[in-house]
């Protein structure tokens, strides 16, 4: 009971904040957040064509809350298909130069007014081929390290979020809705400047935030395929969200807490063609997975194996 109620308070939260009239200064976080700690960010940005180098990064809310829905759970988190459309045009989700990936952290120090996971603490997305919360999840997961190695990781995320000149919190919203940000292209916080290619990685092995092995892995390139088929969806857009806790954590709620291994899937989430985005639970467990992409500060680390335990997560 305690997890949904957590969980209604955060849809409650977004619901009334997507349904503001009024375009605020700056794009606002949620929560209470003021660093962007435990926030679930979702960002879309084109290389190319209409709106080349900008961003609408979004703050859905707290990422652990939705961590602790249900297995089985669909929700909508919100409308987001006129942001979208004025800034990468009506066909957005037909273009192969734009992409989107989901992220969250938690820096050195955990909010005492948030309900947020241990330190450094990482979420990240995988690209997925169909939105079907009625299956195990498809991907594999990024590798859990050790805090000298997430910490940094987790620090350029909350950059990007709240500190950075031309970042999230630093950024006019364009929109209606106060948790939207649209970044101007060539900020030097925005979105895309942290995935590869971008100007903040460059020396970072060219990976997402300094710290996914690989874009194509972390982000996913639009097309005209529908990827909701089996959902029974419109979704153009599909992604498996997973946490992954620092390998030498020892907090009570961190689990497993020490060696490095797999992290863990938490949920995913849907995007169709009139830019809704939705939440939905895999409800079939997660088999050991085999090989994985791995999280690393600038370099592969080892490969290692664990079975997902929901009930042990917190």
């Amino acid at each position: 009971m305690k997890k949904q109620t957590i969980l209604s308070k955060s849809i409650a939260a977004m619901a009334s904040l997507a349904l503001c009239a009024t375009v605020a200064h700056a794009a606002s976080l949620q929560n209470g957040s003021t660093t962007g700690a435990g926030e679930l960010f979702v960002g879309f940005t084109a290389t190319g064509g209409t709106g080349a180098g900008k961003s609408v990064v979004i703050d859905l809310g707290n990422a652990l809350a939705f961590s602790n829905s249900p297995t089985g759970t669909t929700l909508s988190l919100g409308q987001y298909g006129a942001d979208l459309v004025s800034t990468f045009g009506s066909t957005w989700y037909t273009r192969t130069d734009l992409s989107w990936g989901a992220v969250a952290a938690v820096g050195s120090s955990v909010p005492s007014n948030i309900a947020t996971d241990p330190t450094n603490t990482i979420y990240g997305s995988q690209a997925v081929s169909a939105f079907n919360p009625a299956a195990a999840p498809s991907t594999t997961a990024f590798n859990r390290a050790t805090n000298g190695t997430q910490a940094p990781v987790a620090q350029r995320i909350l950059q990007n979020m709240a500190t950075g000149t031309g970042g999230f919190s630093q950024s006019a919203t364009g929109s209606s809705a106060s948790n939207v940000a649209i970044e101007a292209a060539g900020s030097t916080q925005n979105w895309q400047s942290w995935m590869v290619g971008g100007s903040n990685v460059s020396g970072l092995g060219n990976t997402p935030f300094g710290g996914f092995t690989s874009e194509a892995n972390f982000a996913q390139s639009f097309s005209s395929t529908a990827v909701g088929a089996a959902a029974g969806s419109d979704a153009v857009g599909a992604l498996d969200v997973y946490r992954m806790v620092r390998s030498n954590a020892t907090d009570s709620e961190a689990s497993p807490t020490t060696g490095t291994g797999a992290g863990s899937y938490q949920f995913s989430l849907a995007v169709d063609s009139a830019g809704i985005v939705t939440l939905g639970v895999d409800s079939v467990p997660v088999p050991e997975p085999a090989s994985f992409g791995a999280l690393t500060s600038a370099a592969l680390l080892g490969i290692g194996m664990i079975r997902r335990k929901r009930g042990a997560r917190a």
